[in-house]
């Protein structure tokens, strides 16, 4: 019932809502994943002082 209903709530958007949407998505997941990949290789060595 609920997958049937955000279904057709997502089909009837216009492509380019859908289209920003996506990028928005794969914005947020790039900035995230590049701050654990930096914050990964700032630690690189940290604790063996």
């Amino acid at each position: 019932m609920l997958v049937a209903r955000l279904k057709g709530y997502l089909d009837g958007l216009p492509p380019k809502t859908r289209k920003r949407i996506v990028l928005a998505m794969l914005a947020a997941f790039t900035v995230l994943a590049l701050y654990t990949f930096g914050k990964a290789v700032y630690d690189i060595g940290r604790n063996d002082g």
